[in-house]
């Protein structure tokens, strides 16, 4: 492609600049509000899941930038996002893949690693920029799911936890018979 940059900007359950094939797609969502400055830049976004909350931020961004973005959606959502993504930004190491279709994606974390090298770092523009974004108020894990090699390549819009418990009460009721069988004492796992 004349003219591609492999480099897109990314902003994660992540925000991504990066590309996926028109096929693979579905309800196009439009900025209906008028320009409001001269730059009126135009940007494609794609997402895995429909929601209405999108709608609301492009057209507050369309009037504070001018800039018209089209939003669309991943026919399959979730399950096909992965495949869109390395469709679109290519793989990591290969410069002749990607389609370089769209300017950003939201997508989930687990899913940058093998297209990264394709997304342009926002490491200097964080830095830059940092009383806005804020990037150390964000949580550790967050903020690790979306860097690679020591630049951020994602800013991360939310996060998901998962926690493990364990009842103490059927620990110490079966713990006698757990040694008896196992011949060691029963105890919490340090790994899973």
């Amino acid at each position: 492609m004349t003219g591609y940059s492999r480099h897109k900007l990314l902003t994660i359950s992540a925000l991504s600049i990066v590309n996926a094939t028109p096929l693979n797609v579905k309800s196009t969502v439009a900025s209906t509000a008028p320009p409001t400055s001269k730059r009126n830049a135009a940007s494609n976004l794609l997402a895995f899941e429909e929601s209405d909350t999108w709608i609301p931020r492009i057209d507050e961004y369309h009037k504070c930038t001018g800039a018209n973005i089209r939003l669309q959606y991943v026919v399959g959502g979730e399950d096909s996002m992965a495949d869109a993504l390395i469709a679109d930004v290519g793989l990591n190491n290969k410069e002749d893949t990607g389609e370089g279709i769209y300017d950003a994606y939201i997508v989930q974390a687990p899913w940058l690693p093998p297209v990264y090298m394709g997304l342009k770092s926002l490491s200097q523009y964080i830095k830059e920029n940092d009383e806005y974004i804020k990037f150390t108020d964000i949580n550790q894990a967050s903020r690790s799911a979306v860097s690679f090699d020591g630049e951020v390549r994602a800013l991360p819009l939310d996060a998901d936890y998962i926690a493990m418990g364990w009842r103490q009460d059927v620990f110490t009721k079966h713990a006698e018979e757990y040694k008896e069988k196992y011949n060691e004492e029963l105890k919490v796992p340090t790994t899973m």
